[in-house]
């Protein structure tokens, strides 16, 4: 079986079950702990699943189209990480790179 099949059936054991563990997900699907984290991470990494206290739950689309665009914009300085907003932190940046600009014109 192919990676995406593995992704589309284990998504759908999330979206009936709407939140559940990973032991959880094994037993409704009959696949190994690998494969099944395996897919969670693929599922997470394109926002459609996310994890929260060992709980999975299927992503709304809304949460999915906000998420993917927030993550993926190179100017922004918010992102959203397991469910909550965060501003990236430019202040330690800033900092780091008024020392260089002094070491520089010394």
């Amino acid at each position: 079986m192919r990676a995406e099949e593995y992704d589309w059936i284990i998504y759908h054991v999330i979206c009936d079950e709407k939140t559940c563990t990973a032991d959880e997900i094994c037993e409704k699907s009959d696949f190994s702990r690998e494969q099944v984290e395996e897919s969670l991470a693929r599922l997470i990494k394109t926002h459609l699943v996310e994890c929260r206290d060992d709980r999975y739950r299927v992503c709304s689309l809304e949460e999915f189209l906000i998420t993917s665009q927030m993550n993926q914009d190179p100017f922004s300085d918010i992102f959203i990480e397991n469910g909550v907003v965060k501003v990236k932190n430019t202040e330690k940046q800033d900092e780091e790179k008024s020392l260089d600009d002094m070491r520089s014109q010394e």
